[in-house]
């Protein structure tokens, strides 16, 4: 049950966050809404932000972490990774900051870097003594109210998605210790609004399996780079084949890639 006696939080800019872990089409969608004359849908990448004004969703399996520019495209446009494909920006603009977009850059995923803690904290806050909601829990919600806690309405629809999953049993958790890592990987992804990247999230951080190899991470493959002293950054095939060496420990190899991608360590 929910606490009904929380109010909603006044909204701000940063409501047009774009956040890129979610579908091509629902972040088509909020560029869409949010159109002048409103406030546009951004992005920041690095110290610059940048305001999209049109896109294109394209559906299509790609291995790229999401908030990844994937392409430049000769009409001046770009592609950039979602959770579920791809979308392509046909118009944007910046400000104050300007900025040259290449392959590989990445745009920054603040408001789940810098603010997960905090959305969480609130998320948990709308239920009863603050306690872990079950997933009739969530479902009962209103959506207002898991808005009021600063979390997107692409969001709130994956959240109830994955809620109603284990609540009618379509994922059985119980067993996951005795799956493989693909057998969950095929289970989890059926819900939409959960990808690949978010089970490989989810099999090391939580269910702690050694090894996982998340080769759509931009981290990791910055991080290989650097590793192998290579002048691109390694496509997914190249990466596979030269992290056989690590089986069955290639958590420990990508943890390390995102270490060295953080600090000024040199191999």
């Amino acid at each position: 049950m929910y606490n009904e006696h929380k109010h909603f939080p006044k909204r701000t800019k940063e409501d047009g966050a774009i956040d890129w872990s979610m579908s091509a089409l629902d972040i088509h969608n909020q560029i869409k809404a949010l159109e002048a004359p409103y406030p546009n849908a951004f992005s920041r990448c690095g110290e610059a932000t940048i305001f999209i004004n049109r896109s294109v969703p394209i559906i299509v399996s790609t291995n790229f972490q999401p908030g990844e520019v994937v392409q430049l495209l000769d009409d001046g446009t770009f592609l950039v990774a979602c959770a579920d494909g791809l979308l392509q920006v046909l118009d944007y603009y910046t400000q104050d900051v300007h900025i040259t977009l290449r392959s590989g850059m990445k745009f920054d995923k603040f408001e789940i870097s810098q603010s997960a803690n905090v959305i969480f904290d609130r998320f948990i806050g709308l239920f009863s003594n603050n306690r872990f909601p079950t997933p009739q829990n969530v479902l009962d919600m209103e959506k207002d109210h898991m808005r009021s806690a600063g979390i997107s309405n692409p969001k709130i629809k994956y959240i109830k998605n994955i809620a109603e999953a284990f609540l009618n049993n379509s994922i059985n958790t119980s067993n996951f210790k005795n799956l493989s890592n693909k057998d969950i990987m095929e289970q989890l992804t059926i819900i939409k609004g959960v990808g690949p990247w978010t089970v490989q999230m989810f099999l090391m951080f939580t269910l702690k399996r050694s090894d996982i190899f998340p080769t759509g991470d931009l981290g990791v493959r910055k991080g290989f780079k650097i590793y192998f002293k290579l002048k691109e950054i390694p496509d997914h095939e190249t990466m596979l084949s030269k992290a056989k060496i690590w089986k069955p420990y290639r958590t420990i190899m990508a943890m390390y890639f995102w270490k060295v991608v953080d600090s000024s360590i040199e191999w």
